[in-house]
């Protein structure tokens, strides 16, 4: 006999909203037909006299779903999730902490032991339980107050929160340190630019940084490796010095590039070669490789068939590969939105997906807008996408208000 439940999640230190995704990965294990909320931020509850340093916003969320398991065996579970994500068991409270896991309620239990009260205490007083709780489970009447979810979300002003972000797709913010890209050639070309604006995109809610150094463009001067690298590195250096815990992918075609960045703490290769000498460091590394498609719509799912082999029998794991249809490359507008329309084709390959279709002009065969409103096209398209795991975008925040309004649908 399996139960409805619900977990509060809250981060408010390291990569808060990977620890968020962590969190519901394992929760996703445990619970069938898991559902999760948009993720809130909000500022930090703290009691008089705490020190500064605590005062460090949160992202919070809420997770439903069934489970067989009794209240004080799931309770065990969320204890040791928090303690996988690196929660202390001798941290002091109200402190800072990389995820905080809170069982709201089970069912219609009435639960008060040492160990653990349900429903939760807090649950109908705090914004950020109610609302997100409220979102996925209306008509979940308190065993106690004789409430609904949906009416007691009623009581919270809408200005209890600093703003909202979604969990999925992931997002990688571009950051092109060029001086000749197609969109913000020489915006971030220079290290501190380059490195101000990758801070923005983490902040916007940005999952990691693509950081690259060669345009695409087609009138753009190839770069030797030497040249990418000179690029490359003080950018590296500098916001990895200033921002350990975000994830990094590194754009290049160049092997001397990608070899020399793993000298940093790089999570992701994304490339359009995927021969062996990148997916040997690629495996040797256990990171990701982003092979991107540059031929034909006739061709794409051969492509992405051949990528999978290739990249198995060189020893990467299915979690190790991303593929992303190559937006823009080789393809008319047409072309372009056929491969989108049939994203799930590509997810049922087992692999995750990756679509880059931030200001590519493609859009332009159906709308006649300028390209000062490419962003607005790009963050009202991604928010359709089917079966997408991370979208590579220049405008973060756009993207992610987007996605929350669909979302809440």
């Amino acid at each position: 006999m399996s139960t409805q439940c619900a977990i509060g999640l809250g981060a408010n230190q390291g990569h808060r909203l990977d620890n968020l995704s962590q969190a519901y990965h394992a929760l996703s294990q445990l619970l069938s037909n898991s559902k999760y909320s948009i993720v809130y931020e909000t500022e930090a509850l703290l009691p008089d006299g705490a020190p500064c340093s605590w005062n460090l916003p949160y992202l919070n969320m809420v997770v439903t779903g069934q489970t067989s398991l009794e209240p004080l065996d799931l309770l065990d579970k969320l204890q040791s999730i928090e303690k996988k994500l690196g929660r202390s068991v001798n941290r002091q409270k109200w402190s800072p902490r990389s995820i905080d896991c809170d069982l709201l309620y089970y069912g219609d239990r009435v639960i008060k032991s040492e160990r653990l009260t349900v429903p939760h205490p807090e649950l109908f007083k705090r914004f950020f339980t109610t609302i997100p709780a409220a979102q996925l489970d209306p008509h979940w009447i308190h065993p106690i107050l004789k409430q609904s979810l949906l009416d007691a979300a009623k009581c919270f002003p809408s200005d209890s929160f600093t703003r909202t972000l979604t969990l999925t797709p992931k997002m990688l913010g571009i950051v092109n340190v060029t001086p000749d890209s197609f969109s913000d050639g020489g915006k971030f070309f220079r290290p501190e630019d380059a490195i101000k604006q990758a801070e923005k995109l983490y902040a916007d809610g940005a999952y990691a940084i693509d950081f690259g150094a060669q345009s695409t463009k087609p009138s753009a001067k190839p770069l030797s490796w030497q040249e990418e690298w000179e690029r490359l590195e003080p950018v590296l250096s500098g916001f990895t010095s200033k921002q350990p815990q975000v994830k990094i992918s590194i754009d290049t075609s160049h092997f001397e590039v990608a070899k020399r960045a793993l000298g940093y703490p790089i999570n992701w290769i994304n490339t359009v070669f995927y021969e062996p000498k990148f997916l040997e460091l690629v495996e040797h590394r256990q990171l990701v490789v982003t092979a991107t498609n540059q031929k034909s719509i006739q061709n794409v799912l051969s492509w992405a068939k051949e990528v999978i082999t290739q990249c198995l029998a060189a020893g990467l794991k299915k979690n190790q590969i991303l593929l992303d249809p190559g937006i823009g490359f080789s393809k008319s507008p047409l072309e372009t939105f056929q491969i989108l329309s049939a994203l799930k084709t590509l997810k049922s390959l087992g692999v995750n997906t990756l679509v880059g279709h931030s200001r590519k002009p493609f859009w332009r065969i159906c709308l006649s807008e300028p390209k000062s409103q490419a962003d607005i096209s790009s963050s009202i398209l991604a928010s359709h996408f089917e079966g997408v795991d991370y979208l590579r975008v220049h405008n973060v925040e756009m993207h992610q208000r987007a996605l929350v309004l669909s979302q809440m649908l």
